[in-house]
């Protein structure tokens, strides 16, 4: 799952500071394990943005700060089991976010 969500084109356009956790979401559920969507908590660096599977109210000033970090912790908790996995990815360029930042799922 881990590679999944942080090799995701979808998921890796950090540089673009948008909190869309729903691509998140949606890389979590292509990774080819079973998961309960109604349990995942996704979070940067501490912020949680989604909760039980859905929208959770957050500073969108603050996500944007965190975003635009060097280094941007991303935790996706599934809440079934004990397991604790890292993974460090990169960024996308800028053409990419161009054309991908524009709209929010």
């Amino acid at each position: 799952m881990r590679k999944t969500i942080a090799t995701s084109p979808l998921v890796k356009p950090l540089f673009g500071a948008d909190a869309n956790w729903g691509r998140i979401m949606a890389a979590s559920a292509r990774a080819g394990v079973p998961i309960s969507p109604e349990k995942i908590e996704i979070g940067f660096d501490g912020l949680c943005v989604a909760k039980n599977g859905g929208a959770v109210p957050f500073s969108e000033k603050k996500a944007k700060k965190i975003l635009q970090q060097k280094i941007v912790p991303l935790t996706v908790h599934l809440h079934q089991g004990q397991a604790e996995i890292r993974y460090k990815t990169c960024d996308l360029s800028i053409d990419y976010i161009k054309i991908n930042a524009d709209y929010r799922s």
